[in-house]
């Protein structure tokens, strides 16, 4: 009988990797894509565990500072919604072992912490860290089908016509920011109770 549809989640520090972590999802999608089934990919969920979001909420209400690595790195802003619109949207299509990305805006961690405090501490960034998100390497690009609101990686270059070429790689410095009182919006969405 077999497997009909598989996919796995992504991440960008699977996109050029710079550590272990990186480097094991990045092997996951191979191995996803390999065995012909699709992938979905993003950064951070803007209300999860892993967004800067609720560190700087805690941080605050304990009338701390808001330790700041590197105020000009960027992410991307992903919503929960965003995040199982593009899951959906790779188990629903074909199996043809592609990879799926989802357009979003993003933002400096500067203007992030300024949405919530004033009271800041740059800390230096951490071993690794990247400076800005990266969801698709230029070396993807030429596999890439722009979708509308998603790419699609394609896993067969043959697929995408020679103008996707030569694009870019898709990266959080490289798409419009989001200004301080829209990530207010955002966190007044998503944390209401704060």
């Amino acid at each position: 009988m077999g497997i009909k549809k598989l996919i796995s989640i992504g991440s960008d520090k699977g996109v050029e990797p710079v550590n272990a972590y990186g480097m094991t999802k990045a092997l996951q999608e191979v191995i996803t894509t390999n065995a012909g089934f699709n992938c979905a990919r993003y950064g951070n969920v803007f209300s999860s565990r892993g967004s800067v979001v609720p560190l700087f909420l805690h941080q605050k209400s304990q009338n701390m500072s808001l330790t700041i690595t590197n105020p000009e790195m960027t992410r991307f802003i992903l919503t929960i919604d965003d995040a199982t619109e593009i899951i959906l949207k790779a188990i629903e299509s074909d199996m043809k072992g592609n990879i799926f990305v989802k357009k979003s805006p993003a933002t400096a961690i500067k203007d992030i912490a300024s949405a919530i405090s004033d009271n800041t501490k740059i800390i230096g960034s951490f071993f690794c860290e990247k400076m800005h998100e990266t969801l698709i390497s230029n070396e993807e690009m030429a596999r890439t089908e722009d979708v509308g609101d998603y790419y699609i990686i394609h896993r067969d270059k043959n697929s995408v016509s020679k103008k996707q070429n030569e694009e870019k790689k898709y990266s959080s410095d490289g798409v419009t920011l989001l200004t301080v009182d829209e990530i207010k919006n955002y966190i007044s969405i998503y944390y209401e109770d704060k």
